[in-house]
């Protein structure tokens, strides 16, 4: 591995060591009392959490537990039954139409499944939103995607389409997009599905140095457990709808709590019955 590398790990272990002695930051984003029932289940049951700002955010849990959800109350796409989501200052549940646009302008979101359109090349996918925006002109929109490309690393790949790419190439190109209009929050829905141990551990990499260069509040649903425990400050534990814990990265490995402890040991025996 390169020195480079070397160094970036350093440094974001120093900062998670930090985090985990003094956890403390201004609040980004807060649930209070958050419920939401789908098809008959309370997917969300009285969720209360805070994500910090300028740190990065991991939702972890089973399957089923509200991690997606999560992430859609955050930027408005789905409205809590009960309870209230704050950006900053601001209560989702007052804002609509333009209003509601102008705060979701502060988030880009990288889906689970990259969501690459088949017709458009790697140029015109990382291009689209700052397209749909129409507040630049092409040139600087063509200088802003040349250089989210750089940035991760597919400087030259712009004719392709995404049938050309790889797995871990088309997520590199979705992380690209999220990177390209600039925010203020960068939402990761599972980053790293379906790809080998040694491309995911890439992305990772990647999105560790995105957050070093850019320091974007980051809020990153993973399965990867626990290797994502590497690759944040915060981790915050829902299941069945509530959360069971949250904390430091640190401080939830080393939780005594069974549910959490067994989700995160990934072993059979305990109160998550399984088979």
């Amino acid at each position: 591995m390169s020195d480079l590398y070397h160094q970036m790990m350093q440094q974001f272990a120093e900062e998670r060591q930090r985090y985990h002695q003094r956890p403390t930051a201004s609040v980004a984003i807060r649930f209070d009392g958050v419920e939401k029932t789908l098809d008959g289940r309370k997917v969300l049951d009285g969720v209360d959490l805070v994500i910090p700002s300028g740190k990065i955010t991991a939702i972890i849990g089973m399957s089923g537990g509200g991690k997606s959800v999560t992430l859609k109350h955050i930027v408005g796409l789905m409205q809590p039954d009960r309870g209230e989501v704050w950006i900053g200052a601001q209560r989702l549940g007052q804002l609509s139409g333009r209003r509601l646009n102008q705060l979701r302008q502060r988030f880009s979101m990288m889906f689970q499944s990259s969501a690459l359109f088949d017709s458009l090349n790697v140029l015109d996918n990382v291009a689209f939103p700052l397209r749909e925006r129409r507040l630049l002109d092409e040139s600087m929109i063509m200088a802003r995607v040349e250089r989210a490309l750089s940035q991760v690393s597919l400087t030259g790949m712009g004719h392709k389409f995404p049938d050309e790419l790889s797995g871990g190439m088309m997520k590199r190109v979705a992380l690209a997009r999220a990177l390209v209009t600039e925010p203020e929050f960068l939402l990761l829905d599972e980053p790293t599905a379906g790809l080998d141990p040694i491309i995911e551990h890439s992305i990772h990499a990647l999105v560790c140095a995105t957050y070093l260069r850019t320091r974007y509040t980051t809020v990153m649903i993973s399965h990867a457990v626990p290797e994502i425990f590497r690759w944040c400050h915060h981790v915050i534990v829902l299941h069945q709808g509530k959360v069971l814990a949250a904390g430091s990265s640190m401080a939830i490995t080393e939780t005594e709590h069974p549910v959490v402890r067994q989700f995160i040991r990934g072993e059979l025996q305990g109160p998550i019955k399984i088979i």
